[in-house]
């Protein structure tokens, strides 16, 4: 229950965090790309270098080295295995989106910033919404992360309405 000082990652900002499901830590730092944090030290280590203002960073839980992010209105997804970095949904989110958690069913939790429907679902094959959170409504405008319990899904990946239950840190 207490808060430890572990150690600097000696980047300026880190915008988001993802655990990958053998216990790597991912970060994206401002100005510097995707890093990983060591946990014993705290010391962060660039993976990828790209110049690209992400924020909302996930990963992929049966895929252990893709990434989703976010850039304003558009979805971002970095694939580690062919060091890939592409624009997978142009302008199709809701707006300026500051956090991303994924689904064991491969949907997208989307948190945006100053728009109604500030939590919603995004469906990443299609690139649209499938369905939005209407008591968020005029309550939070500025979503800043999602986080899904490991605890909420069956050891078979897969969620079901009566077990998932979302955290999020609305401002």
């Amino acid at each position: 229950g207490e808060i430890t000082s572990v150690g600097t990652t000696t980047f300026e900002e880190i915008e988001d965090l993802a655990f990958s499901p053998d216990g790597t830590l991912y970060a994206w730092a401002k100005g510097n790309g995707l890093i990983t944090i060591d946990l014993a030290t705290g010391e962060g280590t660039v993976v990828l270098d790209p110049d690209i203002p992400l924020e909302g960073l996930t990963l992929k839980k049966d895929e252990d080295n893709v990434f989703f992010g976010a850039v304003g209105t558009e979805l971002w997804q970095y694939d580690g295995n062919t060091n890939t970095l592409e624009v997978l949904c142009p302008n199709e989110l809701l707006g300026e989106t500051e956090a991303l958690e994924i689904t064991p069913e491969g949907l997208l939790l989307v948190g945006t910033h100053n728009v109604p429907f500030g939590l919603h679902a995004f469906d990443v094959q299609t690139c649209q919404v499938i369905e939005a959170d209407e008591t968020l409504t005029n309550q939070f405008d500025d979503v800043e992360g999602i986080a899904l319990p490991v605890e909420a899904c069956s050891s078979s990946g897969s969620c079901n309405d009566d077990d998932l239950t979302v955290q999020a840190q609305l401002m």
